[in-house]
């Protein structure tokens, strides 16, 4: 290992002040370089540069201006950072210098002492503890020795403070020196320089060798392994042939011998034994070293060569004809037979050809519809006709249905079949107890004295002249008459006051009952009281318009009138029915409402019904018939 010894200052009379500033200058350095110039008077002339061995010549009194500095020195320091040491000391008369990681004075000149806090007065004995004091100057100093410093050279220098020793190298302190112990794979003086651990050759078949740091690598040729190459490696074990394939090693070279029916360069692939197609109608499965052949339908051999009679024995039923095919056949069914086989019997029922309802059974290529009831023919196509022979007696119509007949019977007959002569007497339509006689959609009416028409419902006038008086009430009446009865007591009243024979009914009508069948229909004239004639009979009366009109009253005066009209009470139509179109006073009991009255001053349709309506508590006369 490389040593390096630091160059010193000979200080043998310099001043101890002065000796202390080289000792500051030279801390923590250390230099390689050529010899230096020569310089003037004494050995101090080296204090220039630290750059090799100082110049010889001139004395202390010259310091720092003696020989050159020697040139062609190369600095190859490391410097590292460290914790200040001189923040834990305190120099009373000097500078405090750091020594690696401790730290000491330079006194200024004169003093010494740990803190510089002591004066020299002379070179005492052991003043100077690795040097040599003198006192040439006027004051003491001392010129301390290669590797230490300090006032009196008590302190020695830590080469090792810059970390000069490379690539993990460590540094070992000695006095002016150092020592680099290098870690494996590592030399030089500071362990600069990498050891080349293939300069030997270490790869015994010569292969590429890779130097790496103490160590190395051999990249071995196929077939070698080891840290050399050195072993011979099996290619064989384990065996890399499958399929029983035999493995041959040459020089790393590795070969299979496969068994029959494998190939590939490890006698991985089954050979195809199927790839010529040897199966001529079927799948080949292949095998090893081998094939087997899985036949179509129909087919057997080993290759499938031959066609199976599919029709031995004959697979049809029903007496199916058999037609034999590439392994298959085809049956030729009888009429009335299907199937893969003819094995099934034809539905001819279906779809049903019955038709309305009826049920179809099945045969053999054949079908039988039983019809429903009014139905007939092989597939109950026709309706039967249930009007032939017409089943409607007298003279009844017949409508044919499905397994039926309705008859339109005609007038005056019923029943299913129009045998029934309907009895036009029930319920009886003679009125005022009048004999029904039943005819064929007719009767007639026997009506009693008093009565006539064709139901008896006319009253027979029976007037007490040659004809019927009639009159306007000289007294007006509001709505509220007392009901129909009540109008009729009021014309008895006026007629009877007038001194007129005869009975005498009020032309009125109320909801429910006209005045056409309360009133006898006479057929002789009706007549005012002054021999007037305003009809000639019922008929007449009732025909929409009368002869003249009714404007006398029983006593033979112009009747009453209303403020603006000559109104009567009358509810009643020309022809002698209920005014449907007006109420009626509530059937002529109310001064409430409204209805239609009559102009007794009209012989027009409005003698009877007028347009206008007029209030129930208006007074009206009446008009008066005589019966």
């Amino acid at each position: 290992m490389g040593t390096i010894f630091r160059g010193r200052v000979s200080a043998a009379l310099l001043p101890l002040s002065l000796a202390l500033a080289v000792g500051c200058h030279e801390t923590n350095r250390y230099e390689t370089g050529g010899s230096g110039g020569s310089g003037g008077t004494g050995d101090a002339g080296s204090m220039g540069d630290p750059g090799g061995d100082a110049g010889t010549g001139g004395d202390a009194a010259t310091a720092g201006g003696g020989g050159t500095a020697g040139s062609g020195g190369t600095d190859t320091s490391t410097t590292e950072t460290r914790a200040d040491p001189c923040l834990q000391i305190e120099c009373e008369a000097g500078t405090c210098v750091a020594n690696g990681e401790a730290s000491y004075c330079e006194c200024d000149a004169g003093f010494f002492g740990e803190t510089c806090d002591q004066v020299f007065e002379t070179c005492e004995p052991d003043l100077c503890v690795f040097g040599v004091c003198s006192d040439a100057s006027g004051a003491p100093a001392c010129a301390c020795e290669a590797g230490y410093g300090g006032p009196t050279c008590e302190v020695e220098i830590d080469e090792c403070a810059q970390t000069p020793c490379l690539n993990g190298g460590s540094c070992v302190d000695g006095v002016a020196s150092f020592t680099c112990q290098c870690p494996s794979g590592f030399e030089g003086d500071t362990c600069e320089v990498d050891i080349d651990d293939c300069a030997s050759n270490p790869c015994i078949h010569g292969e590429p060798c890779i130097d790496l740091v103490d160590d190395f690598v051999c990249d071995c040729d196929v077939g070698f392994s080891g840290k050399k190459c050195e072993t011979s490696i099996d290619d064989c074990s384990p065996n890399p042939c499958q399929n029983g394939g035999s493995c041959v090693d040459d020089s790393g070279v590795v070969a299979c011998t496969c068994a029959a029916g494998y190939t590939g360069t490890t006698c991985q692939i089954d050979t195809d034994d199927c790839a010529q197609s040897p199966c001529q109608n079927g799948n080949c499965l292949d095998g090893i070293d081998g094939f087997t052949c899985q036949c179509d339908a129909g087919f057997s051999g080993d290759l499938c060569e031959t066609n199976d009679d599919e029709c031995s024995p004959n697979p049809c039923q029903n007496g199916g004809s058999c037609v034999d095919g590439a392994g298959s056949f085809v049956c030729e069914c009888p009429d009335g037979y299907t199937g893969s086989t003819c094995q099934t019997n034809v539905n001819d029922c279906s779809p049903n050809p019955c038709q309305n309802g009826g049920d179809c059974s099945d045969g053999i290529d054949e079908f039988r519809c039983e019809c429903a009831e009014g139905f007939t023919g092989n597939t109950c196509q026709t309706n039967v006709n249930d009007c032939s022979p017409n089943p409607c007696k007298n003279a009844g119509e017949c409508i044919d249905a499905i397994a039926a007949f309705v008859c339109e019977c005609a007038e005056g007959f019923s029943g299913d079949t129009c045998e029934t002569n309907v009895d036009d007497c029930s319920p009886n339509p003679c009125e005022h107890g009048g004999a029904c006689q039943d005819g064929v959609n007719e009767y007639a009416c026997d009506c009693p004295t008093g009565f006539t028409g064709p139901r008896c419902e006319v009253i027979v006038a029976d007037c007490t002249s040659s004809y019927c008086t009639v009159f306007t009430t000289s007294t007006s009446y509001v709505g509220d008459l007392g009901g129909l009865a009540g109008a009729d007591a009021k014309c008895q009243a006026r007629a009877d006051a007038a001194g007129l024979d005869g009975t005498y009914k009020a032309w009125l009508s109320d909801s429910s009952t006209s005045a056409a069948l309360r009133l006898s229909h006479a057929t002789i004239p009706y007549r005012l009281v002054d021999g007037t004639t305003i009809a000639t009979s019922w008929a007449d009366l009732t025909d929409g318009t009368l002869l003249a009109p009714i404007d006398l009253t029983e006593l033979g005066g112009v009747p009453p009138s209303a403020t603006t009209s000559d109104d009567v009470w009358t509810g009643t139509t020309t022809i002698g029915d209920v005014n449907t179109d007006w109420p009626t006073c509530e059937d002529w009991t109310s001064e409430d409402g409204a209805t239609a009255p009559g102009s007794w001053s009209e012989s027009n349709f409005e003698w009877t019904t007028r347009e206008s309506g007029a209030s129930c508590d208006f007074e009206f006369p009446l008009y008066c018939f005589e019966q």
